[in-house]
């Protein structure tokens, strides 16, 4: 690769060269907000970063001149010559972009899931409620849910045990 002012992108200065941290941030530009996710790729090194959830991102590089391509979700995406003498920090500030789509409809009928509005019920009779165990004064229905032709049970999984109390099967 070349050097000095008629170097073309993407050159790099000559090997043995210290590498240079380029320690960057990018923000929108209107309001100054990290971005977070961002990309930042370097084509001809095949090499990239991501920001951090503080818009924050580090690359290695040698010195020399390089077309960087910087893309956000939601931004412009951006490209720039970098010209890198020495390691530093640079601020990328994106601006925001529309991103087209075509018209979306979603149409239902309003009661086309709906099969019921009642709620689960259980019929006792006047017998069942009597054989109710009573636990602080007062017959805990709960229990019967289910009481029938199969047997006491207060829940799937579980069955009342002959002292009145739930058991797990």
């Amino acid at each position: 690769g070349g050097s000095g002012a008629n170097a073309s992108p993407d050159s790099q200065a000559g090997a043995g060269q210290q590498e240079a941290y380029i320690y960057g941030k990018m923000v929108d530009r209107e309001t100054g907000e990290p971005l977070i996710g961002a990309t930042i790729y370097v084509e001809s090194l095949k090499k990239g970063a991501a920001t951090d959830v503080d818009g924050r991102f580090t690359m290695v590089l040698n010195p020399g001149r390089y077309r960087v391509s910087f893309n956000c979700m939601g931004m412009e995406p951006r490209e720039n010559i970098l010209q890198v003498y020495s390691g530093g920090n640079i601020l990328i500030r994106m601006d925001r972009g529309l991103i087209p789509i075509n018209e979306v409809v979603v149409r239902a009928d309003r009661y086309d899931n709906v099969r019921g509005s009642q709620m689960g019920f259980e019929r006792l009779n006047y017998k069942t409620i009597k054989e109710v165990p009573v636990v602080m004064g007062e017959r805990d229905l709960l229990k019967v849910a289910g009481h029938g032709r199969t047997g006491p049970r207060c829940c799937p999984g579980c069955r009342v045990s002959e002292k009145g109390l739930p058991d797990l099967m």
